[in-house]
């Protein structure tokens, strides 16, 4: 029904206005520009279904080692004038504050204030806020991003009842920076990924499993981008309790042949009114293997969209359990945890040029190993690597 509705739409409308919109913005037709800071962008029904979204994102701000090469420290809090003067939304300034503190918690120094009043707060005139607010702020820019082009993305071939999909672009805004600011960017001025950027090869990675809110339904949608057909691939969704450690309080999977440049939805019933009371208590993970047992795609994460709400002290604490290297430009990094430890972080104490092949993940599991690749050799030992999680990061 809904690929011929979007048919019979998209010939009417062509043959009255001649090829040219008169609705540019009509997401049945070209592309559309999305900027909404003021509703719920962690939900997937908040977004439009178009053919093609050129334009969308939120800012974050850069950490400390970046802004200290521009600015002076006496100007390294929130509503210094340097910070003012750099931003190029001026409504950001409070807009992102309410934004922000809408999903993630706000920090021990405005521990008595709320999303909506943080902005009274004097503690943001201070660099322990703006460090723990850079962290939150790139966690918010990821988790948009991810939220919104997983939903262009599980759209590919399919279409709503409203005729609208076959979305086939998703290009955030932007990839970097002009200048040392709080901005839209996913790589610093100083060519630091920020999380959304590690985020970003997760979400456009060529085979993913979407979970998204569906009422009171987790929806799960398989997404392959390969030329490939998968036979027999095994789609495996989890849930864990924040309280509960490591171990799933439910599982479900199905075996089922994935076609290839295709987007499926999958019914997993069992996780029917999963969603209806408690949410915030729980984590969503999936993930496909082959018919050999073998992970073929990364983890994907479902994350209660009022995070502020998790009890933080039953996640995980993180540490750095060991560091090697042979040539000072690739270094290998064993990270572990307690607990779930989500949206963990790795950093270096000194200035570096290079990328992490993971960053910003969520740890499901005891122990992860990640590597460093620096443009620059480096001679680095443990001391110099600090980890942290939503936990801990900033404060």
């Amino acid at each position: 029904m809904g690929q011929s509705l979007f048919r019979e739409i998209d010939n009417d409308k062509c043959k009255r206005e001649g090829g040219v919109s008169s609705k540019p913005g009509d997401t049945h037709f070209g592309d559309i520009h999305f900027y909404n800071d003021i509703i719920n962008l962690w939900l997937d029904s908040v977004y439009s279904t178009p053919r093609c979204t050129t334009e969308f994102g939120v800012q974050s701000v850069p950490y400390n080692s970046t802004w200290l090469k521009w600015i002076s420290s006496d100007q390294f809090f929130y509503y210094s004038g340097t910070f003012n003067n750099r931003q190029h939304s001026p409504g950001k300034v409070l807009s992102n504050l309410v934004m922000i503190f809408s999903h993630l918690p706000v920090p021990p120094s405005c521990a008595n204030y709320t999303n909506g009043n943080i902005s009274n707060c004097q503690a943001i005139n201070g660099s322990q806020f703006l460090n723990r607010f850079a962290y939150l702020s790139q966690i918010n820019q990821g988790i948009t991003y991810k939220v919104q082009t997983e939903h262009y993305r599980r759209f590919r071939n399919l279409t709503n009842d409203k005729g609208e999909g076959h979305t086939m672009c998703s290009l955030y805004w932007q990839l970097n920076d002009v200048w040392a600011a709080t901005t839209w960017s996913s790589i610093d001025f100083e060519l630091k990924w920020k999380a959304a950027h590690y985020e970003a090869r997760r979400f456009f990675d060529n085979l993913i499993v979407v979970l998204f809110v569906n009422g009171h339904d987790l929806g799960v949608t398989v997404v392959n981008d390969g030329v490939s057909q998968l036979k027999n691939a095994k789609i495996v969704v989890n849930q864990y309790a924040w309280s509960k450690g490591f171990e799933p309080v439910y599982n479900e999977n199905q075996t089922m042949d994935i076609s290839a440049l295709s987007a499926q939805n999958v019914n997993f019933n069992g996780f029917d009114n999963k969603l209806s009371d408690g949410i915030d208590d729980y984590l969503f993970e999936s993930y496909i293997e082959d018919d050999q047992g073998n992970q073929i795609s990364r983890r994907n994460y479902l994350y209660p969209d009022e995070f502020y709400k998790v009890d933080i002290k039953n996640l995980g604490d993180v540490s750095v359990e060991s560091v090697s290297s042979s040539d000072g430009s690739s270094y290998s990094i064993q990270i572990t945890s307690t607990g779930l430890s989500p949206f963990t972080w790795i950093d270096l104490r000194s200035p570096y040029l290079g990328w992490f092949s993971d960053n910003a993940f969520t740890m499901t599991t005891s122990s992860k190993t990640v590597t460093l690749n620096l443009i620059h050799p480096q001679q680095l030992t443990k001391d110099d690597f600090i980890v942290c999680n939503v936990k801990n990061c900033g404060l």
